[in-house]
């Protein structure tokens, strides 16, 4: 599997994070390390990798924490029977006595490195009791223990357990940087794609690598527009242009007739909703600064011209406060159910339309 072959094993194949990879590396090199680290970020933006990467680097036999992926400690992470090398995942284990057989594990020395490492993921999942018993140690941790929360949700995190470690926020990554990262993987595995089509995977991959690579696999050989069109439901820039247009004037008949003729083509509501909303953002930001060049990750540029087009003319109609009123709707629409059915979004579409139009 492609999420096998390419996850990183070292730190200089960390994408998109380097100046953690920089606090880390230079940690190692003055070797004043961390009794425990806290690394946040969103899924897929390396968080895991790093810890596990960072478990290699302070156990390698190596004297310069470079692993070598060939000592007894470096074969043991990579087949996951190294003992030192501990992962917890917080969502299965979020008991107080998960962490207090743990705690009692961190007595005892280390078999084959330096260290044990204790990688928490998800550790926003303990529980009170938990999050209590593992402060306790992390008080006063035993200098061959090095502990790595990782976590999506860093605000359910007591702030006594995030003040005793080194936190190191992962950040997002943008579309570019998720282009580049399956063009080189596209070309290494000789697939062959189109530059629109990666652009297409990685605005709906949520910034994530992760989610991206796993998208990129499931298509198969050829990545092609076509091909990605078929799997992301790809609302047309018409379509999308014509049922905004329609919101905004606030006519019924004619959005729901669009919104109708849409899904007897074989689309869905949600996908028209999500990209309408995508538009109406751009085409927010355009009436707020019509020279703002930032395309907000819209990658599609005829996307965006499309939005500013339209902005123009709604402006010049006088009706440019509906953009908002029309942003609210979808946004109310979106927020309050995941599944966005036909019928929920005729329902809010007749509600909105009977509003009075602004003159």
């Amino acid at each position: 599997m492609l999420t096998d072959k390419y996850r990183p094993k070292n730190l200089d194949e960390i994408v998109g994070q380097g100046p953690i990879m920089r606090v880390i590396k230079s940690s190692i090199a003055r070797k004043r390390l961390p009794s425990s680290y806290l690394f946040t970020g969103k899924k897929g933006t390396g968080k895991t990798s790093t810890a596990r990467i960072l478990a290699k680097m302070v156990n390698c036999s190596t004297e310069n924490y470079v692993p070598c992926d060939s000592c007894e400690s470096c074969l043991g992470i990579k087949k996951g029977q190294n003992s030192d090398i501990v992962e917890i995942d917080a969502a299965s284990h979020r008991g107080v006595e998960s962490v207090e057989r743990l705690i009692q594990e961190c007595h005892f020395l280390p078999l084959y490195g330096r260290k044990k490492v204790i990688i928490f993921d998800e550790v926003q999942q303990l529980s009170n009791t938990a999050f209590d018993a593992l402060l306790k140690i992390l008080e006063e941790p035993p200098s061959h223990v090095l502990f790595i929360l990782c976590t999506t949700d860093p605000e359910q995190i007591p702030d006594t357990i995030v003040s005793r470690c080194l936190r190191l926020h992962f950040k997002r990554p943008n579309i570019q940087e998720i282009v580049d990262y399956l063009s080189n993987i596209c070309k290494r595995e000789k697939i062959i794609y189109e530059d629109k089509a990666l652009a297409v995977i990685a605005e709906h991959s949520d910034n994530s690598f992760r989610d991206a690579l796993i998208a990129l696999e499931s298509i198969g050989e050829d990545i092609t527009i076509a091909t990605v069109s078929e799997i992301y439901s790809i609302v047309s820039i018409d379509t999308i242009t014509i049922f905004v247009y329609n919101l905004i004037q606030k006519k019924e008949k004619s959005s729901l007739r669009i919104l109708n003729k849409y899904i007897q083509e074989g689309g869905d509501s949600k996908s028209l909703i999500d990209e309408s909303l995508k538009f109406l953002r751009l085409m927010n930001i355009f009436d707020i600064d019509p020279n703002n060049e930032i395309p907000l990750e819209i990658s599609n540029e005829k996307f965006a011209k499309y939005a500013k087009l339209l902005t123009n003319k709604v402006q010049l109609e006088g009706k440019n406060q509906n953009i908002k009123e029309t942003l609210l709707m979808l946004s109310s629409l979106n927020f309050k159910t995941r599944d966005i059915d036909q019928l929920l979004t005729e329902m809010a579409i007749i509600e909105h339309c009977k509003e009075k139009i602004v003159a």
